[in-house]
């Protein structure tokens, strides 16, 4: 071993030292994931009897392989441990796929708990994503929902913010008397362009 992997593993280990004793919550980097590919022994040790069980039902090469593809890009994508820790205490169980996802379009612990704090539940991977997509910050829903629009789905928050509905917008037409829409009638609102009743027949 060459001195930089002596200091790396010095540095590795006094880390765990101070996360097991100090600081419980400290994120140490690991070094190496360690792979048991089958719990089958094909020795016969006079001194040990595990070679007498013979587990059934093990990871096939293919399946190993591609345990192998999903730690790589995981670690490209630079999905820790200390993430996966935090998303699943924010209550989701997302698969290496889904949690490459949330690196990607940066989904946080944080964003998923602001976002049940707004109302929605029972959010998917595939919502999450959706939201961050389109750039429905937590704050943007607050407003829409203060304006009248409490119960706002996923899909509904997707679809204004495709449409460009904002919150100045929905001031902007309750100002000229336009109260109480239906958020599909507010989409219909913002493509026409204009915002006068006597100019606007509602399909």
């Amino acid at each position: 071993m060459t001195a930089a992997d002596n200091a790396s593993l010095v540095a590795f280990f006094s880390q765990l030292a101070v996360k097991r004793w100090l600081v419980p919550g400290l994120h140490v980097r690991p070094l190496v994931a360690e792979l048991f590919l089958t719990e089958n022994c094909n020795l016969r040790c006079k001194s040990c009897n595990c070679w007498l069980e013979n587990t059934k039902g093990e990871l096939t090469t293919d399946e190993w392989k591609n345990v192998l593809r999903q730690l790589i890009a995981l670690k490209i994508h630079g999905v820790t441990g200390e993430y996966i820790r935090q998303i699943r205490a924010a209550g989701l169980q997302p698969t290496p796929d889904e949690l490459m996802a949330f690196r990607i379009h940066h989904v946080t612990a944080d964003y998923i708990n602001e976002l049940k704090q707004t109302g929605l539940r029972n959010l998917k991977a595939q919502d999450l994503v959706a939201l961050r997509i389109h750039g429905a910050e937590t704050a943007w829903i607050r407003q829409i929902q203060a304006l009248g629009y409490a119960n706002l789905s996923v899909d509904n928050i997707v679809a204004l913010r495709i449409h460009g509905v904002t919150p100045e917008f929905i001031r902007d037409a309750q100002s000229h008397g336009l109260k109480d829409l239906s958020l599909d009638k507010l989409i219909q609102l913002k493509q026409l362009g204009i915002l006068k009743t006597s100019a606007i027949t509602f399909i």
